[in-house]
């Protein structure tokens, strides 16, 4: 529901129509003074695309007034770049590339100085739009909460939001669309890792008219990272699987990860609890290594032994019995001959 009288604001929203006008136009003619005169315009931030395959993105390209050299680009594979021009770069990927983000690399030579460029396009079997789209990318993680202000109005400019519809695409489940009068979020708890691609279409209303916005969102929701604790005897050895392929871990120069997301490494000699903190997708998670001292094992023959023969913890089990298997912290087990 709309609040206030919306023509009591009439008068403001004429004032400041005007005035944005003025300040676009100080902006534009602020930007086109720059371009002539140094190579400080030359934009080189990265941007987020969402694409589907066999479909072409356009995505900015590195230009500027004056003298431009030829492009070169780092691709991954399965994707390829199908034009250019001034400004723009048509990039597209083929049937074989896996839903997920890729970062594509372009380098140009503009006025004798070398810029270079890189874009995340995400590639998704949920958006099925013709052409690339600008979106916006966050992060997330399973059990999180996340809060995405899709739309945030000004409570000064009178914009209001009267509702809004999934048009493309899907939330992350546990992920849903709210709004008040000014602003459109979409918030919740994810429940399931994923890539997922929405295309929300924002209805607004104001004193001038009704109208459309049109946003598409990005949530890249990471496998909630838990890293269990271990116990390894001195100088052994540390391997803990996590599944969790591009982890790092930090705390402990000796503990190293494996492409596959394995931790491994040689434990220290000095007993003691060694702390250490895996990353991952914005998550952290700290895990706690315990280094023992190594079990020394002693044998008590039975009456009778000979003295000759080998201890009876080193023969094979039909020789000897064991009353228990050692635990770290108690006394040995205590071994006799077996008659």
């Amino acid at each position: 529901m709309v609040n206030g009288n919306r023509n009591a604001r009439s008068t403001w929203t004429a004032f400041a129509a005007v005035l944005l006008m003025a300040f676009a136009a100080f902006g534009a003619a602020a930007a086109v003074a720059e371009a002539n005169d140094s190579d400080a315009s030359v934009i080189t931030e990265s941007k987020v695309y969402a694409l589907q395959r066999g479909e072409v993105a356009t995505v900015m390209g590195i230009y500027d007034s004056g003298t431009l050299g030829d492009y070169t680009y780092s691709l991954p594979k399965g994707f390829s770049v199908t034009g250019t021009n001034q400004s723009k770069v048509h990039i597209t990927c083929d049937q074989t590339v896996a839903d997920g983000s890729y970062t594509v690399m372009m380098k140009r030579t503009v006025n004798g100085t070398e810029y270079s460029r890189s874009h995340t396009i995400c590639v998704n079997s949920d958006y099925t739009s013709s052409g690339g789209a600008d979106a916006d990318y966050y992060r997330g993680a399973v059990g999180k909460p996340m809060d995405i202000a899709v739309r945030a109005g000004d409570p000064g400019y009178p914009i209001y939001v009267a509702g809004a519809t999934l048009d493309e695409g899907r939330l992350a489940p546990g992920m849903s669309m709210s709004h008040d009068d000014y602003d459109l979020t979409v918030s919740g708890t994810p429940t399931a890792a994923g890539l997922y691609v929405a295309k929300i279409t924002v209805s607004v209303t104001s004193d001038d008219g009704d109208g459309v916005d049109q946003r598409v969102i990005i949530m890249d929701v990471k496998a909630a990272l838990a890293v269990p604790d271990q116990s390894v005897a001195a100088g052994g050895s540390v391997s803990i699987s996590t599944g969790v392929p591009g982890i790092t871990v930090t705390g402990q120069d000796w503990l190293h990860v494996s492409s596959d997301g394995r931790i491994y490494g040689t434990a220290p000699s000095a007993p003691g609890p060694y702390k250490a903190t895996a990353h991952y997708g914005g998550q952290s998670d700290e895990f706690t290594i315990t280094v023992v001292s190594a079990l020394t094992f002693v044998s008590t023959p039975s009456a009778g032994a000979s003295p000759m023969r080998d201890d009876p913890c080193l023969l094979p089990a039909a020789h000897h019995a064991c009353t228990a298997a050692p635990v770290w912290g108690s006394s040995p087990p205590r071994c006799s001959w077996r008659s």
